[in-house]
């Protein structure tokens, strides 16, 4: 992915960590736009035993409508098209039971969890439709794949990325652009005691960012299915995949 320029965005440490770090060791171009220096920092500190000449950071207010689309147009202009964009945002942990959720917790899952799916997609898409080009991945990150702590917000959410998922996906169709929806289930959640090379400070392996390759290699026995759930085994480094 020598030649290749990858967009890596969202809310969920975890995944977008494992995916930029897959993406760096295969020689790509990997922006990553952050609301903060610390979440930039976390990002530098986790990859800092490869070659990060290729790391693209920016500060923005994402997911400010607007600010997003000056974003996309300032990478084009400087990078050239999108060959590959990723978008993973983490479910809400609060509001196990609707009516009892407050009214904070619900505009707080509109806000980062469905508007911010939202403005990334038709940002990206947008662009991609406008080149005819590139591969566009949206992630669920569900953190409890034992369900033991999903709450009715965290299900909402899920569902309603999907669906847009579905329908950004039937809308581009003819313009060259290849969709997936993946959900990552995490069975095992990563020790902080796990000292190992592919696990640092709690951070998750490299099994999803990996898989995400393999999609964009076009080396996945499911690349021809839109929606897509992982398992994904964090200390055993296995990830299972069921279409």
């Amino acid at each position: 992915m020598n030649d290749k320029v990858a967009i890596v965005a969202g809310s969920s440490r975890f995944v977008i960590h494992s995916i930029v770090r897959s993406l760096l060791l295969e020689s790509a171009t990997v922006i990553v736009p952050a609301k903060s220096v610390g979440e930039i920092s976390m990002l530098k500190e986790c990859v800092a035993d490869i070659n990060t000449a290729r790391l693209v950071t920016l500060l923005t207010d994402y997911p400010d409508y607007d600010k997003a689309f000056e974003v996309a147009e300032s990478i084009t202009d400087q990078f050239g098209k999108i060959d590959l964009a990723v978008i993973c945002f983490d479910t809400p942990e609060s509001g196990s039971v609707l009516t009892e959720t407050d009214i904070m917790d619900w505009e707080k899952m509109i806000d980062h969890n469905i508007t911010a799916f939202f403005i990334a997609a038709r940002v990206v898409l947008g662009s991609m439709k406008e080149s005819k080009h590139g591969m566009f991945i949206s992630i669920n990150n569900i953190t409890d794949a034992d369900n033991s702590c999903r709450s009715v917000l965290a299900d909402l959410s899920s569902g309603m990325q999907t669906e847009m998922a579905k329908v950004f996906c039937e809308e581009v169709k003819g313009c060259n652009i290849k969709c997936y929806h993946l959900a990552v289930a995490h069975l095992t959640k990563p020790s902080p005691n796990n000292s190992s090379a592919k696990e640092k400070n709690g951070i998750a392996d490299d099994s999803i960012g990996s898989f995400i390759i393999k999609l964009f290699n076009g080396e996945s026995q499911y690349a021809g299915s839109l929606l897509q759930m992982l398992s994904v085994n964090t200390v055993d480094d296995h990830v299972f995949i069921r279409p």
